[in-house]
């Protein structure tokens, strides 16, 4: 999100909000991009919040309706196995973390760290991508469907207290702060936020934060995903974006769009919101197989490849020891 994407978190949070701003008719038509409601598991401070906000109404993406991907298009150092599989839910819309590229083939930091995974292992990764509110669902125990397909979720979820209720984590595989992003000369201010329009990836953990912490005076526009808002924030329908610092500095300001846009604002770092650094999911009480991906990430951490792989997309490595 780290996804640091609830980032959507899954609500760990207990801290009550002003009434949200409401998003309108108007506002929804021009953003075409689908908007995923936030989930109603949270807080009875939570709820009672969100109660009086109006986000864009949407009918969640069929799962079904995935194409089909091949693998991911960057490989780790080591070949992958043949033997057992290791089903993965990754969400492919996350760039530098998952994407899917030109010719339909998944990557970015989070493929690569599952395929190491599985080659720790001696496993093979079999990817099943779903969009993010499908992954959040099952995270937080909402809906559990996605557990009869896949075996662990590698999707940069944020590790919170409140998500620890309904599923369990690995230790972290990396830890950054949130950021703001503008336009660059737009002169929009953070600490001034009356009045402007902040994008969110919905149903993630800045989206949770968004709404607690500024829809008392901002309009929360809500996207299905990170780059839709982006796409938003270009094209001037939002004035700012708030995501994951390390999506976007790969993702933004190192592309060819990098002139156009600028980091602005404090780093969000408090664990009440946004947890202490993404870890990888599995069901809740599936302790034989946590077990094995945590030594398998702490064997990684240990020998330098997890450190190799965070390089090669970050150039330092996220989850310094």
């Amino acid at each position: 999100m780290c996804r640091a994407r609830f980032m959507a978190l899954a609500v760990l949070l207990s801290v009550a909000l002003a009434p949200a701003a409401t998003v309108g008719a108007d506002a929804s038509k021009r953003t075409t991009e689908k908007a995923t409601p936030v989930s109603s598991r949270a807080s009875g401070a939570e709820q009672a919040a969100r109660a009086k906000a109006t986000p864009p109404k949407q009918a969640k993406e069929n799962a079904k309706g995935q194409k089909p991907v091949r693998q991911a298009a960057v490989q780790p150092s080591a070949p992958l196995p043949s033997g057992p599989v290791l089903r993965v839910a990754v969400e492919g819309a996350y760039p530098p973390f998952s994407e899917v590229d030109g010719k339909g083939r998944l990557k970015g930091f989070d493929i690569d760290i599952a395929n190491a995974l599985c080659a720790e292992l001696a496993m093979r990764c079999q990817f099943v991508q779903r969009p993010w509110a499908v992954i959040q669902d099952a995270v937080i125990g909402e809906d559990l469907r996605l557990w009869n397909e896949v075996d662990a979720i590698v999707a940069s979820v944020s590790i919170t207290d409140t998500r620890r209720q309904t599923a369990d984590f690995t230790q972290k595989y990396f830890h950054s702060p949130g950021r703001f992003l503008r336009r660059t000369g737009s002169g929009v201010d953070p600490e001034r936020l009356r009045g402007r329009r902040i994008g969110v990836q919905a149903s993630t953990t800045y989206d949770e934060f968004a709404t607690l912490r500024f829809a008392n005076e901002a309009q929360i526009v809500r996207f299905e995903t990170l780059p839709q808002a982006l796409a938003a924030l270009k094209e001037g329908r939002i004035d700012l974006v708030l995501a994951d610092s390390l999506a976007l500095q790969r993702a933004v300001l190192e592309g060819k769009d990098k002139a156009l846009f600028e980091l602005c604002g404090p780093a969000f770092t408090d664990a009440r919101w946004f947890g202490y650094g993404a870890g990888i999911v599995v069901r809740k009480g599936n302790r034989e197989l946590l077990a094995k991906l945590d030594a398998a990430l702490e064997r990684l951490k240990a020998k330098g490849e997890h450190a190799r792989i965070a390089k090669a997309y970050f150039g330092f490595d996220v989850d310094p020891r």
